[in-house]
């Protein structure tokens, strides 16, 4: 499902049962996977895969070529830069400034 007021970018994939809440702005050339929950006044970057049963809460920020991984969540109003990967399960608790990979929960750069 998705609310009114959303910007969608070209060539998207947006998978079955995702919710994108009103207010959010989507790039381009994005994988939106089955059951992502993507809350109100969310930015997400291009090139960027959100997986299977992430949730990216409200206000929340993601760069370009970023991959979150399945089950992960991000807490309202975190800002991602370009180029991370979030492990699955991982929360993200904390602002991530710094390209790499970060896991678990709390989610830390591990590379």
């Amino acid at each position: 499902m998705i609310e009114n007021y959303v910007r969608i970018g070209k060539a998207n994939q947006i998978f079955a049962k995702c919710y994108i809440n009103s207010n959010c702005i989507i790039g381009d050339n994005n994988i939106i996977n089955t059951n992502a929950i993507i809350e109100h006044e969310v930015t997400i970057g291009s090139h960027c895969h959100i997986s299977v049963n992430s949730v990216l809460n409200g206000r929340v920020s993601i760069g370009n070529n970023c991959f979150i991984g399945a089950g992960s969540v991000v807490i309202d109003k975190i800002q991602i830069c370009n180029n991370v990967t979030i492990g699955a399960n991982s929360t993200v608790v904390d602002n991530i400034n710094t390209s790499g990979t970060y896991v678990g929960m709390p989610a830390k750069r591990i590379k």
